[in-house]
């Protein structure tokens, strides 16, 4: 049996995760509440809920890694790492913004930009997959003027 991978996207409303395997087909599906620090008390049991979801049924010491996108990244690494233990995987996944997601979930090219309005909103400039201007993003507390 091959290795298998964990993407998690954890926003303000909701989180999602899918685990697939080496060729890309889906092996598993989890959903959760929101995982956003800002506004749910405990982001970490969301993210674990939406982890063992998606893991039900699966080896966990099959997994190889894992990104988490979440919003309010900077600040969500530790719920992430902690939801990755709690779940029994091994190593620590990569923590990238929910925007990142975003941009790479809706096109394969390293360069462009992305416009999210949902529950919160970004725009972004990505160069080299990774982001290198932003506009808003700042919670609803702060701004998401476009949301």
């Amino acid at each position: 049996m091959g290795a298998l991978f964990v993407g998690v996207d954890g926003g303000g409303t909701s989180t999602r995760c899918v685990v697939v395997t080496e060729s890309g087909e889906i092996a598993g599906r989890g959903r959760a509440g929101g995982a956003n620090a800002i506004s749910v008390p405990d982001p970490a049991a969301n993210l674990r809920a939406a982890l063992l979801g998606a893991l039900e049924g699966l080896d966990p010491a099959r997994v190889a890694g894992g990104v988490f996108g979440l919003a309010g990244a900077a600040r969500a690494a530790e719920s992430a790492e902690r939801a990755w233990r709690e779940a029994g995987l091994a190593g620590r996944p990569a923590v990238v913004a929910d925007v990142l997601v975003a941009f790479t979930g809706a096109t394969d090219q390293p360069d462009g930009a992305v416009l999210v309005a949902g529950t919160g909103a970004i725009g972004a400039r990505v160069r080299d997959r990774r982001i290198v201007r932003r506009a808003d993003g700042l919670g609803w507390l702060l701004g998401d003027e476009g949301s």
